[in-house]
């Protein structure tokens, strides 16, 4: 299609504001325009429409008329295939009411290996697969499969989205680094939803979905960056005095400039060219709410490419951020599930579980070593840990153990992980504060007790420091040693 085609020498005199969307093939359209014919075509290999599948409800005139004209002609009917065939497979009622899975695109263009939109256009798309169409030579789609990034549904407060394309073949566009120059002569490449235009006074002769170009100047670059006070993609309360200021009400829309280009539904996320072929922008919206008629003053608005670029440098590092906190709560999973195999004395898995955990996240070595040495005193045990059926029985078994400095006996009376001095330790690390305390030759005895729902706190004398037993009862009655406090 274009690149085969001879080129037009046209006039490079100033651009007028025009409507009308404009087939890209219709050099004769561009005259007075002051933009080349081959700037335009060396633009549309990189220009994609971005392609969006929802249910619709059409009338049954309304699906036969689209298959006549959307359906129609061989190079329309490629670019809607998706719609065709859904318009072919129209679910019709008995009153003429039909369901159709409908395809619409905004617009989009590639840069670096990424395909750029408008966020508005990329957001709610839920788990359905995303691809876009490219312009082929001869006219035709060339349909590329597109992957989501951390930067897809979140562009910080710019309309933009970032795509990632996985067979990306290293055909990008130039952004121009310079702002967009009030005056200048732009052209924008997008896929128009003509059925918006209630009048139509310029070339609407192709049905939605192929690329058209359209033309005009920038109007007001916005060389001091300010925000565009009252514009909102989220808001349904359009106003119609808009503008510029250092500070508006959120939520804040900076890196924005307008042209009086012609705009409607679907040329979203479409790229804005100067006359050199290089990138200003991406299309966001308009002036007014719904652009039904073209009215060159209620100018369109694209977001500066500049900012491109910034989300481009950030995706890396939103990216690691992403991954940091995936892990982090993989991790935490592990652990718990690692806890959990423990708690239910399933120790061989538990076992395996804190040892995967020791390996795949040094964060938590520490821990996982505390958990094993625990696992490693339960499964060491050479009988199960003894219970009494009276307090009087495990009192006197613990104070004789304690007298004699046992420390085998003690390990038999506590569970691994015991309570001490009210932090979890380890059952050894408490029989060692226990032993340290006792005094040559003198034998501890209970000096008074507390009973405190279904444990006792018994207070020992005879010790050289404040020595609380703590004695639990489990749910069967049995008595056990379950910690202490030592200070």
């Amino acid at each position: 299609m274009i690149r085969t085609l001879l080129l037009i020498s046209l006039c490079a005199s100033a651009a007028e504001a025009r409507e009308g969307f404009f087939p890209p093939t219709a050099y004769t359209a561009l005259a007075e325009t002051g933009i080349s014919a081959k700037t335009i075509a060396g633009a549309l290999p990189v220009v994609g429409g971005f392609m969006i599948t929802s249910k619709r409800v059409y009338p049954w005139k309304t699906v036969q008329s689209l298959l006549a004209t959307r359906c129609g002609a061989d190079i329309s009917r490629a670019w809607n295939r998706e719609f065709c065939e859904g318009l072919a497979a129209a679910d019709c009622t008995a009153e003429g009411s039909c369901s159709v899975l409908r395809t619409s695109s905004c617009g989009g263009v590639v840069v670096s290996g990424f395909f750029v939109t408008a966020k508005h256009c990329a957001a709610d798309l839920g788990d359905q697969t995303l691809s876009a169409k490219f312009i082929m030579p001869d006219g035709r789609p060339r349909t590329v499969l597109l992957e989501r990034t951390a930067l897809t549904e979140h562009g910080f407060p710019d309309d933009l989205s970032l795509l990632r394309i996985p067979d990306f073949n290293g055909e990008s566009v130039r952004i121009r680094r310079q702002n967009p120059k009030t005056g200048e002569p732009v052209f924008g490449v997008g896929f128009p939803y003509f059925l918006m235009r209630e009048h139509k006074r310029a070339d609407y002769s192709a049905p939605w979905g192929d690329p058209r170009v359209v033309f005009g100047k920038v109007v007001d670059g916005n060389s001091k960056d300010h925000a565009l006070c009252g514009f909102s993609n989220e808001s349904d309360e359009w106003k119609d005095n808009w503008h510029w200021s250092e500070t508006c009400p959120d939520p804040q829309q900076h890196h924005l400039f307008l042209t009086d280009t012609d705009m409607l539904n679907g040329m979203s996320g479409s790229p804005l060219f100067d006359k050199r072929g290089r990138l200003l922008g991406i299309g966001t919206n308009t002036l007014k709410k719904a652009p039904f008629d073209y009215d060159a003053e209620k100018s369109a608005i694209y977001v500066k490419a500049e900012r491109i670029q910034f989300l481009v440098g950030k995706l890396a590092e939103v990216e690691k951020e992403i991954a940091e906190e995936a892990k982090a709560k993989h991790s935490l999973e592990k652990l718990e599930e690692a806890k959990s195999l423990e708690h239910e004395g399933r120790w061989e898995e538990a076992e395996a579980a804190f040892k995967e955990l020791k390996s795949s996240y040094p964060d938590y070595a520490e821990r996982a070593d505390a958990s094993l040495r625990f696992i490693s005193c339960e499964t060491g045990r050479e009988r199960p840990r003894r219970t009494f059926p009276r307090i009087e029985y495990l009192e006197s078994v613990t104070l004789s153990a304690l007298s004699d400095g046992s420390r085998e006996r003690l390990l038999d009376l506590l569970p691994c992980r015991v309570t001490l001095s009210e932090k979890e330790s380890h059952a050894n690390d408490l029989i060692s504060q226990l032993l340290q305390q006792s005094i040559n030759g003198v034998s501890p005895a209970i000096r008074s007790q507390k009973r405190i729902e279904n444990h006792i706190e018994a207070t020992l004398m005879g010790v050289t420091g404040d020595v609380i037993l703590i004695w639990r009862q489990d749910p069967n009655g049995g008595w056990a040693l379950d910690g202490a406090s030592v200070r």
